[in-house]
């Protein structure tokens, strides 16, 4: 993943427990959507649990949220949240040093 943005990014760290072929099937249409950077690998947990480890410092603002969804998304529902998710960045001065 690149050191920095500057632009908001969605990042989505999936799990499925099977192979990378199954993976890549279960998550196509995710896949299809496109990525700056897609590291689709089979790891040991020890490595899935450190991925953001590198971006979880201790300077700067965090904004943390995540929660278990169950397939199939609504698509428009999803763009409406990053929608408003978008309004309340762009109108935040200095929201570029929150993660």
């Amino acid at each position: 993943m690149p050191a920095t943005f500057d632009a908001p990014v969605v990042l989505a760290r999936c799990f499925y427990n099977g192979t990378e072929e199954e993976e890549s099937a279960f998550y196509e249409n995710l896949i299809a959507v496109g990525a700056l950077v897609n590291t689709i690998a089979m790891i040991p947990h020890e490595k899935l649990n450190s991925l953001l480890n590198h971006a979880a410092g201790f300077n700067g603002r965090k904004m943390l949220g995540g929660g278990a969804v169950k397939p199939p998304l609504d698509a428009k529902f999803v763009q409406s949240l990053f929608d408003e998710f978008m309004g309340y960045v762009n109108g935040k001065e200095g929201i570029i040093q929150s993660l």
